[in-house]
C-alpha cells in the first residue's frame, strides 16, 4: 500500500505540473524502530516506489533526530 500511495503522490504531482516529488523517509543504515514510529516511511519503501536518493543522512543532524534520507522521483521518471 505504501508503494502505491507514494507513486499516487507523484501522479497528482504530475497532473499539476510539479517538476519532481520529495519525501523524508528514514535511512535504512538507522536502527530499527517500532512501526508507530516508522510513519514517515523508509528507504526501500521510496525505492520501490521510484524514488532515488539525493542527499544521505545529515552529518550535523541533533541528538535524537530520527536520521532521514532525501527521496527525490522526477516526473515522468518513476518506474511501474
Amino acid at each position: 500500500m505504501t508503494t502505491a500511495l507514494l507513486r499516487a503522490a507523484v501522479d497528482y504531482a504530475a497532473k499539476r505540473g510539479a517538476p519532481a516529488v520529495e519525501g523524508y523517509p528514514r535511512s535504512d543504515d538507522a536502527p530499527r524502530v517500532a512501526s508507530e514510529s516508522a510513519w514517515f516511511g523508509t528507504e526501500a519503501q521510496f525505492r520501490r516506489a521510484g524514488y532515488r536518493k539525493v542527499r544521505g543522512v545529515r552529518p550535523d543532524l541533533p541528538r535524537g533526530w530520527a536520521p532521514r534520507v532525501t527521496m527525490r522521483a522526477k516526473i515522468g521518471a518513476t518506474k511501474r
